[in-house]
């Protein structure tokens, strides 16, 4: 049998609150055009964001604790 399992994670970015030089500096040492929302916490994030509220693997691209809390609740059905 085949089992389908949805989950999802919200985390909070907070920003800095930036002037055109910091912006031209964070974008001289990063590519925006690769980035999912044009901003990258794991390249120089620390210039740019003032704090993250939840999961930064979330943020990097994958819920990496919520899906370990899942898959562990899954196996434990299988035990």
């Amino acid at each position: 049998t085949h089992e389908r399992y949805s989950f999802y994670e919200c985390t909070a970015v907070i920003f800095k609150k930036l002037k055109k030089p910091a912006i031209k500096k964070y974008l001289s040492h990063i590519d925006p055009l690769d980035k999912a929302g044009a901003y990258a916490i794991q390249e120089r994030g620390d210039m740019i964001i003032e704090r993250i509220a939840g999961s930064s693997a979330n943020v990097i691209g994958f819920p990496l604790e919520k899906f370990k809390e899942v898959f562990s609740r899954i196996a434990k059905r299988y035990e």
